[in-house]
C-alpha cells in the first residue's frame, strides 16, 4: 500500500465535497489512488453510500460509510496479494 499524508487526504476529501460529490464519495475518492482504483470505478462504488443509511443523515453518516467501504477494498486487495 502507498504511503500518504493524512492532512493531504483530508484536503482532497473537502475539495471533492465542494466539487459536488456526496460525503461518502468525497472520502472514498480521496483515497482511490492508494487502492489503485480509477476515478470512475471509485465514484460508482461509493455513490450509494452518500447521505447515510436510508438518506436519513442521522444514523450512519455517508462519510463513515465511505470509510468502511475503503477498509473492505483494502482488506480484499491484501487477500488477493497473498
Amino acid at each position: 500500500m502507498k504511503d500518504f499524508d493524512l492532512e493531504e487526504r483530508v484536503n482532497r476529501a473537502v475539495q471533492n465535497f465542494e466539487a459536488g460529490y456526496n460525503c461518502a464519495q468525497s472520502v472514498f475518492l480521496a483515497y482511490s489512488d492508494i487502492f489503485e482504483l480509477d476515478m470512475e470505478t471509485a465514484k460508482k462504488m461509493s455513490v450509494s453510500f452518500g447521505g447515510g443509511v436510508g438518506r436519513m443523515r442521522e444514523i450512519v453518516a455517508g462519510q463513515y460509510s465511505g470509510r468502511q467501504k475503503q477498509q473492505k477494498v483494502w482488506i480484499r486487495s491484501r487477500e488477493h496479494r497473498g
